[in-house]
Order: structure tokens, then C-alpha cells, then sequence
């Protein structure tokens, strides 16, 4: 089953419903943060990644920040938007682009580390 995009009626935004959706309660608890050595989405790593969609780099040509398909995307980029009301909701498929935007090589970079140039 698609997942369904909602608009929340009182702030006015779309939200994403998956079909898989559980109680909060029913998720396992999150894990801990991916290490330097283990995760896919450090530098060096790239050839794990999706292709990249952008990167900006530096003149040396290492990147300061790449933009990737997601890997568990939850919109499809085509098809039909299907607009219906559903209840007190206006509803839609779940028509987009999902992206993951990686905003430094440093893994445990912090925004207010990275400095103006980076941000």
C-alpha cells in the first residue's frame, strides 16, 4: 500500500502517514548514532551512497556537502497526486522527492562548530 500525504487542518502543512505506521509506544528503541568507521554517509564512503544529486567542493575537489536519494524514500516521484478528502483531512498519494542532504564530511560536526563558510 502507497503511503498518503495529510494536510494537518490546523498548521496548514502536508504530513506524511506511512502505511506502516504503529503506535509510538509499538518502535523499538532508537539506536545509538552511527561511528566514523561505520557510517555510510561520512567521506571516503561515497561508492556506498546512491549517486549523488549535488555536491558543493571545495577547489580540491573534496565536497563540503552532498545531497543523495533517500534510502528508504517515502515519496515516489511520479504518478497521480489521487487529491480525495479522507475524513476531516485533505489527502493525496505521496508524490515527491525524497532527499537526504549531508551538510558536512565531518561526521560529529555540529552546526555551531562548522562556521559561516560551512553553514
Amino acid at each position: 500500500m502507497m503511503h498518503t500525504l495529510r494536510k494537518d487542518p490546523i498548521l496548514s502543512r502536508w504530513v506524511a502517514v506511512l502505511s506502516t505506521s504503529r503506535a509510538p509506544g509499538d518502535y523499538p528503541p532508537l539506536s545509538p548514532p552511527a561511528q566514523e568507521d561505520t557510517c555510510v554517509l561520512c567521506a571516503g564512503r561515497e561508492a556506498e551512497t546512491p549517486p549523488e544529486i549535488l555536491a558543493i567542493r571545495q577547489d580540491d575537489g573534496a565536497w563540503q556537502a552532498r545531497v543523495i536519494p533517500s534510502f528508504r524514500p517515502i515519496l515516489i516521484p511520479e504518478g497521480d497526486l489521487g487529491r480525495r478528502g479522507l475524513g476531516m483531512y485533505d489527502a493525496m498519494n505521496s508524490i515527491g522527492a525524497n532527499e537526504l542532504i549531508i551538510e558536512t564530511p565531518e561526521h560529529n560536526a555540529r552546526p555551531e562548530d562548522m562556521g559561516a563558510g560551512q553553514v
